[in-house]
């Protein structure tokens, strides 16, 4: 099942009716959603969205679109919070440090090529 059949599935279990859906399904980076999406809902007199991410990816998801010609209202979601200081296990290296580390170099790296652009 492709990705956005299996999103329009849970959105329709969710009570979103199959009429307000627009899908766009060819676009494999932030920058190409941005552009395909914006020029989808342009033919359709939409010019400003509720735009909904990770809060980690909201900065950079929120350029992409406003670089396309959307105005922007941001949704950030799944907010983590470090654990508390007092934890001595907080301070031992981890897999998920590690990956968080990883998403972080991407997320500035990624915001940094946009505004080469």
């Amino acid at each position: 099942m492709a990705i956005e059949a299996f999103l329009a599935f849970h959105l329709h279990d969710l009570g979103v009716a199959d009429g307000a859906l627009l899908l766009e399904g060819s676009s494999r980076t932030t920058g190409q959603s941005a552009t395909s999406s914006t020029l989808l809902l342009k033919q359709r007199g939409v010019d400003r969205i509720l735009l909904v991410t990770s809060a980690s990816h909201m900065a950079r998801a929120k350029a992409h679109f406003e670089a396309a010609g959307m105005l922007v209202v941001a949704v950030a979601v799944d907010h983590t919070s470090p654990l508390a200081l007092s934890e001595w296990t907080s301070w031992l290296p981890d897999a998920g440090a590690l990956h968080d580390s990883g998403q972080a170099f991407k997320e500035v790296f990624g915001r940094w090529l946009v505004g080469l652009r």
